[in-house]
């Protein structure tokens, strides 16, 4: 992988993880986060990066395989650029595709492979109807 970046850095709000309890009839979960470059430019990405094969996810408008809906059979991903200053929404989507309890986890970490990584876990129990 390419080195890190010398000079950019971000922070992640909120800090926390994510927990839900939902009834399977609700269907998707969202999370929102938002990433801040507090230092350089360059580029992150956030993907999922551990999750249940029946337990279909999404960052923003990219799928994992078995999304409601969606026909791509990939991993769940998306890289965006930032400057000093930026901030950037994103949206981890979690889809109750079977009852149980079950947890995964995302990363938002530098495009290039190294350098800062934060990782979000996820978890919680689908309940029937």
């Amino acid at each position: 992988p390419s080195p890190p970046s010398e000079n950019f850095a971000f922070t992640v709000t909120p800090a926390g993880g994510m927990n839900f309890n939902v009834p399977s009839s609700q269907g998707m979960v969202t999370f929102n986060f938002t990433v801040t470059c507090t230092a350089g430019s360059g580029s992150f990405t956030a993907q999922e990066t551990s999750r249940p094969t029946v337990i279909p996810v999404a960052v923003d408008n990219s799928f994992s395989t078995g999304f409601p809906g969606q026909t791509t059979s990939n991993t769940a991903s998306k890289t965006y650029a930032l400057t000093s200053g930026q901030s950037r929404a994103i949206a981890f989507k979690i889809y109750a595709g079977a009852v149980g309890t079950w947890s995964g986890t995302f990363a938002i970490l530098e495009a290039t492979g190294a350098g800062q990584v934060v990782s979000k876990g996820w978890g919680g129990t689908f309940r029937a109807g």
